[in-house]
Formats: C-alpha cells, sequence, structure tokens
C-alpha cells in the first residue's frame, strides 16, 4: 500500500480556522491534519515514510509488518460489522457498487 500526501503548510490551516466564524472554531478543535496523522503512525511503526521526489519533497508511505499485521483486526471488525450493523459494507462492495 502506498499514499502519497502533498505538502501542507501552517499558513494554509491558520487561514482557513480565520475564515470560519467563532462558533464553528470549536468544530474543528478535534482535526487532525493528515500529515500529522502520517507522522504519529510512523512513530509508532505502523508506517515507514520514503522520500522519492526531491524537490519539493514528496513521501511513498508503506505498511510496516507491525501495520500489515493490523489487518487481521481490522477485518474481524468488519465481519463484526456486517453481523451486527445493518448497512456496513466493505470497501470492496462499495466500489463495485454491490451494496444493497
Amino acid at each position: 500500500m502506498s499514499v502519497t500526501v502533498p505538502p501542507t503548510s501552517a499558513r494554509t490551516n491558520s487561514s482557513l480556522v480565520a475564515l470560519v466564524r467563532p462558533e464553528s472554531r470549536a468544530n474543528l478543535a478535534g482535526y487532525v491534519r493528515p500529515a500529522d496523522r502520517l507522522r504519529r503512525l510512523e512513530k509508532e511503526g505502523l508506517i515507514v515514510r520514503a522520500a522519492y521526489q526531491e524537490r519539493p519533497v514528496r513521501y511513498a508511505y508503506t505498511l510496516s509488518k507491525k501495520g500489515a499485521d493490523l489487518g487481521d483486526v481490522l477485518l474481524a471488525l468488519v465481519r463484526w460489522g456486517k453481523k451486527h450493523i445493518p448497512g456496513t459494507h466493505t470497501l470492496k462492495e462499495l466500489r463495485s457498487g454491490r451494496t444493497r
């Protein structure tokens, strides 16, 4: 699995917050930028980051052995959801249109 994340700047996020009405800013409090989430996953050893371009610097992310081991856990959660929560679909089902 490989994910490319475009570079982001702190200015973009602060500009976004400035445009949001004051009463709506509280909703952004729990927002985590994708770049921050990827750094945390890398720190925890679930993904591996490798630069594939120098200017601008871009990275490809792959699952580590530890991250790949979560696959069985996630699959078990999907199976449980399909059994106990009506309307639960796998990504494969959603992509193929098989969501009756």
